[in-house]
Protein backbone atom coordinates (compact mmCIF):
# COMPACT_ATOMS: atom_id res chain seq x y z
CA UNK A 1 0.00 0.00 0.00
CA UNK A 2 1.14 3.38 -0.40
CA UNK A 3 2.31 5.77 1.69
CA UNK A 4 -0.58 8.05 2.95
CA UNK A 5 -3.21 5.50 1.15
CA UNK A 6 -6.67 4.89 3.19
CA UNK A 7 -6.99 2.05 4.72
CA UNK A 8 -9.26 -0.61 2.81
CA UNK A 9 -12.46 -0.98 5.47
CA UNK A 10 -13.26 -4.45 6.11
CA UNK A 11 -15.94 -6.29 4.32
CA UNK A 12 -18.08 -9.82 4.82
CA UNK A 13 -17.28 -12.85 3.07
CA UNK A 14 -20.18 -13.54 0.50
CA UNK A 15 -23.05 -14.75 2.55
CA UNK A 16 -22.49 -13.20 5.45
CA UNK A 17 -23.20 -9.66 6.85
CA UNK A 18 -22.40 -7.61 10.14
CA UNK A 19 -26.04 -6.64 10.99
CA UNK A 20 -24.85 -5.69 14.43
CA UNK A 21 -22.43 -3.02 13.10
CA UNK A 22 -19.09 -3.98 15.20
CA UNK A 23 -17.28 -4.48 12.03
CA UNK A 24 -14.79 -2.01 12.37
CA UNK A 25 -14.38 -3.37 16.27
CA UNK A 26 -12.03 -5.95 15.13
CA UNK A 27 -10.97 -8.53 17.76
CA UNK A 28 -13.66 -6.83 20.29
CA UNK A 29 -16.90 -7.40 18.41
CA UNK A 30 -18.10 -10.95 16.49
CA UNK A 31 -17.89 -9.23 12.77
CA UNK A 32 -19.73 -10.94 10.34
CA UNK A 33 -21.97 -12.42 12.22
CA UNK A 34 -24.72 -13.48 10.30
CA UNK A 35 -25.79 -15.93 7.53
CA UNK A 36 -27.46 -14.10 5.38
CA UNK A 37 -28.20 -17.46 3.24
CA UNK A 38 -30.43 -18.82 6.52
CA UNK A 39 -31.01 -16.70 9.12
CA UNK A 40 -34.95 -15.77 8.77
CA UNK A 41 -34.57 -12.68 10.57
CA UNK A 42 -32.13 -11.36 8.56
CA UNK A 43 -32.70 -12.98 4.79
CA UNK A 44 -30.47 -11.63 2.16
CA UNK A 45 -29.92 -8.74 4.05
CA UNK A 46 -29.73 -7.54 7.60
CA UNK A 47 -33.08 -5.72 7.64
CA UNK A 48 -35.35 -8.32 5.89
CA UNK A 49 -36.98 -10.56 8.27
CA UNK A 50 -39.42 -13.68 7.14
CA UNK A 51 -43.24 -14.11 8.10
CA UNK A 52 -44.46 -17.27 9.69
CA UNK A 53 -48.08 -18.16 9.53
CA UNK A 54 -50.64 -20.02 11.84
CA UNK A 55 -49.66 -22.92 9.81
CA UNK A 56 -46.11 -23.18 8.46
CA UNK A 57 -42.26 -21.65 9.91
CA UNK A 58 -40.31 -19.44 8.27
CA UNK A 59 -37.37 -20.06 6.76
CA UNK A 60 -34.66 -18.23 4.56
CA UNK A 61 -33.29 -20.31 1.75
CA UNK A 62 -30.47 -19.34 0.27
CA UNK A 63 -31.58 -15.42 1.02
CA UNK A 64 -34.97 -16.27 -0.19
CA UNK A 65 -37.70 -15.94 2.36
CA UNK A 66 -39.86 -19.21 1.97
CA UNK A 67 -42.29 -20.84 4.47
CA UNK A 68 -42.37 -24.28 5.36
CA UNK A 69 -44.62 -26.63 6.22
CA UNK A 70 -45.88 -30.09 6.85
CA UNK A 71 -48.22 -32.22 4.45
CA UNK A 72 -49.79 -35.43 4.19
CA UNK A 73 -48.97 -37.21 0.60
CA UNK A 74 -49.71 -40.33 -1.10
CA UNK A 75 -52.64 -43.07 1.16
CA UNK A 76 -52.15 -46.89 1.09
CA UNK A 77 -53.81 -49.56 3.18
CA UNK A 78 -51.38 -51.47 5.19
CA UNK A 79 -52.15 -55.12 5.68
CA UNK A 80 -55.48 -56.92 5.23
CA UNK A 81 -58.83 -56.33 7.15
CA UNK A 82 -58.53 -58.00 10.69
CA UNK A 83 -61.07 -59.40 12.15
CA UNK A 84 -63.15 -62.17 11.00
CA UNK A 85 -66.55 -60.13 10.25
CA UNK A 86 -69.03 -62.51 11.47
CA UNK A 87 -71.71 -59.70 12.40
CA UNK A 88 -70.37 -56.88 10.34
CA UNK A 89 -72.94 -56.15 7.36
CA UNK A 90 -72.00 -52.34 7.31
CA UNK A 91 -68.85 -51.01 5.57
CA UNK A 92 -67.20 -48.33 6.94
CA UNK A 93 -64.48 -46.00 5.81
CA UNK A 94 -63.42 -42.88 7.88
CA UNK A 95 -59.94 -40.66 7.36
CA UNK A 96 -58.50 -37.07 8.51
CA UNK A 97 -59.01 -34.96 6.14
CA UNK A 98 -55.69 -33.54 4.21
CA UNK A 99 -52.84 -32.46 5.48
CA UNK A 100 -54.47 -33.97 9.13
CA UNK A 101 -53.08 -37.03 10.78
CA UNK A 102 -54.48 -39.02 13.57
CA UNK A 103 -53.42 -38.58 17.04
CA UNK A 104 -55.81 -40.75 19.07
CA UNK A 105 -58.88 -42.63 19.06
CA UNK A 106 -62.35 -42.59 21.30
CA UNK A 107 -63.20 -45.79 21.97
CA UNK A 108 -66.71 -47.60 22.97
CA UNK A 109 -66.20 -50.59 24.88
CA UNK A 110 -68.28 -52.98 27.20
CA UNK A 111 -65.67 -53.87 29.85
CA UNK A 112 -67.93 -57.01 31.15
CA UNK A 113 -67.86 -58.20 28.07
CA UNK A 114 -64.55 -57.27 26.26
CA UNK A 115 -67.03 -55.96 23.05
CA UNK A 116 -65.77 -53.11 20.94
CA UNK A 117 -68.73 -51.21 19.41
CA UNK A 118 -67.17 -48.52 17.49
CA UNK A 119 -65.06 -45.87 17.52
CA UNK A 120 -64.19 -42.15 16.05
CA UNK A 121 -61.04 -40.44 15.08
CA UNK A 122 -59.26 -37.59 16.61
CA UNK A 123 -57.51 -35.92 13.77
CA UNK A 124 -55.64 -32.85 14.16
CA UNK A 125 -53.57 -30.74 11.15
CA UNK A 126 -50.20 -30.30 10.89
CA UNK A 127 -48.15 -28.04 12.45
CA UNK A 128 -44.28 -27.35 12.48
CA UNK A 129 -42.37 -26.19 15.84
CA UNK A 130 -39.35 -25.92 17.30
CA UNK A 131 -38.54 -28.76 19.83
CA UNK A 132 -36.34 -28.37 22.74
CA UNK A 133 -33.29 -28.80 21.32
CA UNK A 134 -34.31 -26.31 18.53
CA UNK A 135 -35.09 -28.73 16.09
CA UNK A 136 -38.23 -28.75 14.10
CA UNK A 137 -40.64 -31.48 14.61
CA UNK A 138 -43.85 -32.13 12.84
CA UNK A 139 -46.47 -31.71 15.52
CA UNK A 140 -50.41 -31.11 14.81
CA UNK A 141 -52.92 -28.36 16.09
CA UNK A 142 -56.33 -28.18 17.44
CA UNK A 143 -57.92 -32.21 17.60
CA UNK A 144 -61.14 -32.79 15.41
CA UNK A 145 -63.35 -35.48 16.58
CA UNK A 146 -64.81 -37.44 13.30
CA UNK A 147 -68.34 -39.12 13.09
CA UNK A 148 -68.80 -42.23 15.19
CA UNK A 149 -68.05 -45.16 13.35
CA UNK A 150 -70.68 -48.91 14.55
CA UNK A 151 -72.00 -47.17 17.72
CA UNK A 152 -75.95 -48.00 18.41
CA UNK A 153 -76.67 -45.70 21.19
CA UNK A 154 -79.18 -48.14 22.26
CA UNK A 155 -76.12 -50.09 23.15
CA UNK A 156 -75.64 -50.61 27.07
CA UNK A 157 -73.70 -50.46 28.91
CA UNK A 158 -71.22 -48.40 26.90
CA UNK A 159 -67.90 -46.58 28.29
CA UNK A 160 -66.07 -43.94 26.84
CA UNK A 161 -62.28 -44.87 26.40
CA UNK A 162 -60.03 -41.55 25.47
CA UNK A 163 -56.49 -42.89 23.67
CA UNK A 164 -54.19 -39.62 22.97
CA UNK A 165 -51.09 -39.31 21.82
CA UNK A 166 -48.66 -36.93 24.01
CA UNK A 167 -48.10 -33.50 22.80
CA UNK A 168 -46.68 -33.27 19.37
CA UNK A 169 -46.74 -37.42 18.72
CA UNK A 170 -49.06 -38.76 15.84
CA UNK A 171 -50.02 -42.35 15.45
CA UNK A 172 -47.78 -44.33 13.59
CA UNK A 173 -48.75 -48.26 14.62
CA UNK A 174 -52.06 -49.78 15.46
CA UNK A 175 -52.38 -52.68 17.55
CA UNK A 176 -55.63 -54.98 18.15
CA UNK A 177 -56.94 -58.47 19.37
CA UNK A 178 -59.61 -59.97 18.13
CA UNK A 179 -61.48 -63.35 19.98
CA UNK A 180 -64.73 -64.53 20.87
CA UNK A 181 -66.95 -62.51 22.89
CA UNK A 182 -70.52 -62.71 23.69
CA UNK A 183 -73.60 -61.10 22.49
CA UNK A 184 -77.14 -60.81 23.01
CA UNK A 185 -76.79 -64.62 24.38
CA UNK A 186 -74.79 -65.26 21.25
CA UNK A 187 -71.24 -65.43 20.22
CA UNK A 188 -69.14 -64.08 17.76
CA UNK A 189 -65.52 -63.60 16.77
CA UNK A 190 -65.13 -59.45 16.68
CA UNK A 191 -62.45 -57.20 17.42
CA UNK A 192 -61.66 -56.71 21.52
CA UNK A 193 -58.86 -54.75 21.77
CA UNK A 194 -57.02 -51.80 20.05
CA UNK A 195 -54.01 -49.78 21.12
CA UNK A 196 -51.66 -46.97 19.41
CA UNK A 197 -48.25 -46.10 19.55
CA UNK A 198 -47.24 -42.76 18.94
CA UNK A 199 -44.01 -41.08 17.60
CA UNK A 200 -42.34 -37.33 16.93
CA UNK A 201 -41.24 -37.07 13.52
CA UNK A 202 -38.22 -34.61 12.86
CA UNK A 203 -37.43 -32.54 9.99
CA UNK A 204 -34.39 -31.82 8.89
CA UNK A 205 -32.84 -29.01 6.62
CA UNK A 206 -33.30 -31.71 3.17
CA UNK A 207 -36.73 -31.87 3.84
CA UNK A 208 -36.13 -35.35 5.49
CA UNK A 209 -38.03 -36.67 7.93
CA UNK A 210 -36.81 -39.14 11.15
CA UNK A 211 -38.71 -40.41 14.12
CA UNK A 212 -38.07 -40.72 17.76
CA UNK A 213 -38.46 -44.26 19.47
CA UNK A 214 -42.11 -44.40 20.52
CA UNK A 215 -43.70 -42.80 23.10
CA UNK A 216 -45.68 -45.51 24.43
CA UNK A 217 -49.01 -47.62 23.92
CA UNK A 218 -52.23 -46.34 24.69
CA UNK A 219 -54.69 -49.09 24.82
CA UNK A 220 -58.61 -49.19 25.01
CA UNK A 221 -58.77 -52.09 26.95
CA UNK A 222 -55.99 -54.49 28.55
CA UNK A 223 -57.02 -58.07 28.91
CA UNK A 224 -56.09 -60.90 26.20
CA UNK A 225 -56.49 -64.63 25.99
CA UNK A 226 -54.79 -67.39 24.72
CA UNK A 227 -57.32 -67.71 22.68
CA UNK A 228 -57.37 -64.20 20.41
CA UNK A 229 -55.66 -63.11 17.84
CA UNK A 230 -53.13 -60.31 17.65
CA UNK A 231 -52.11 -58.00 15.21
CA UNK A 232 -50.53 -55.17 14.26
CA UNK A 233 -49.93 -52.62 11.23
CA UNK A 234 -46.93 -49.84 10.90
CA UNK A 235 -46.92 -47.20 8.76
CA UNK A 236 -42.93 -47.14 7.54
CA UNK A 237 -42.32 -43.12 7.50
CA UNK A 238 -45.60 -42.35 7.75
CA UNK A 239 -48.58 -41.75 10.17
CA UNK A 240 -52.23 -43.21 10.46
CA UNK A 241 -54.69 -41.62 7.76
CA UNK A 242 -57.93 -44.12 8.22
CA UNK A 243 -59.19 -46.90 8.62
CA UNK A 244 -62.15 -48.94 6.78
CA UNK A 245 -63.91 -52.16 7.88
CA UNK A 246 -67.10 -53.69 8.75
CA UNK A 247 -69.20 -53.95 11.65
CA UNK A 248 -72.47 -54.87 13.04
CA UNK A 249 -73.38 -55.54 16.69
CA UNK A 250 -69.68 -54.78 17.54
CA UNK A 251 -66.50 -53.56 15.75
CA UNK A 252 -66.04 -56.73 13.15
CA UNK A 253 -63.28 -55.80 11.00
CA UNK A 254 -60.45 -53.08 11.23
CA UNK A 255 -58.09 -52.20 8.38
CA UNK A 256 -55.26 -49.11 8.51
CA UNK A 257 -54.55 -46.60 6.04
CA UNK A 258 -51.33 -44.76 6.30
CA UNK A 259 -50.41 -41.75 4.81
CA UNK A 260 -47.08 -40.25 4.29
CA UNK A 261 -45.58 -37.22 5.52
CA UNK A 262 -43.34 -34.70 3.73
CA UNK A 263 -42.25 -31.06 3.87
CA UNK A 264 -42.99 -28.38 1.32
CA UNK A 265 -41.57 -24.91 1.01
CA UNK A 266 -43.27 -22.32 -0.20
CA UNK A 267 -43.10 -18.41 -0.72
CA UNK A 268 -43.22 -16.39 2.03
CA UNK A 269 -43.72 -12.84 3.03
CA UNK A 270 -41.30 -10.54 4.38
CA UNK A 271 -40.91 -7.67 6.36
CA UNK A 272 -38.28 -4.44 6.93
CA UNK A 273 -37.17 -4.06 9.99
Amino acid sequence: MAAGAPAQAPTCDEGYADCNGDLHAGSSGDACETHVREDPNHCGDCRTRCRASATALAACDNGRCTQVRPITGKVTAVGPEHGVGEGGITAYEVACKQDSVLVGLDVITDPSSRVLYGFRLACAPLRLAVGSQSDVIVSHGEVELSATVGYDPNQEPAVWRQLRCPTHALVTSVFGVYGNVTIGGGSFTTITQLALACEVPHANAARELSFDQPTGLYSATSEQRVTDYAFSEACSGGAVFGFRGKYGGALDKLQTHCAELGVSYEGAMAETQ
